[in-house]
């Protein structure tokens, strides 16, 4: 069912389609601390919203709670190339995100560092190093791939509306959502996976 409505869309021959480009996100930022490192955790609107139609939208959208996508950053205080760090299954815990991607290190380096939570993790998922996305339910890891996706792309449009440049770099899962989000968006600086 899910195979017969992407391709009665033209989604399985391009891609393109079902993943239509973001909205420069809209960040609400509160100041965290984590061991010795303080942090802005930001939240902002998730654009993805599929139509109930989909199938497996509403089982995924009552799964948990992922209008909101949170996300962990550090700043320059001048204007910087970013580095966006996305996450691998399991993860989305400041401190161990922080950890896994040297975040102190590559500040201390002059970038900006950002690390949004993909869905159904962290904050986002069912409790702490707990998950929903990936597992066995192709609809759920369809959903969650797209909604990772539209979610790292608001972030790279708030990222070039500020007027700076930004490296995808992504770890396992990560590194698939990593990899679809450069190839939908031409203008990124580099991408790691």
């Amino acid at each position: 069912q899910l195979v017969d409505y992407l391709e009665g869309r033209g989604v399985l021959a391009d891609p393109g389609l079902w993943h239509i480009p973001s909205a420069p996100a809209v960040l609400t930022e509160s100041a965290r601390r984590v061991g010795h490192l303080s942090f802005s955790h930001s939240t902002y609107v998730s654009p993805y919203e599929p139509e109930d139609s989909v199938p497996g939208a509403r089982r995924y959208a009552e799964y948990t709670r992922n209008e909101t996508v949170h996300a962990w950053l550090l700043r320059q205080q001048r204007p910087a190339p970013w580095v966006v760090c996305v996450h691998g299954a399991g993860m989305g815990d400041p401190f161990a995100d922080m950890v896994v991607f040297r975040a102190a290190s590559l500040h201390a380096g002059g970038f900006n560092v950002a690390i949004p939570v993909l869905p159904h993790h962290g904050p986002r998922g069912a409790g702490r190093f707990s998950m929903a996305f990936p597992n066995e339910d192709p609809a759920m890891n369809l959903h969650g791939a797209a909604q990772a996706i539209a979610d790292v792309r608001a972030l790279l449009a708030y990222i070039d509306a500020r007027g700076e440049r930004a490296v995808l770099f992504g770890l396992s899962l990560g590194g698939y959502v990593a990899a679809a989000v450069a190839a939908l968006e031409p203008t990124l600086a580099g991408i790691v996976v």
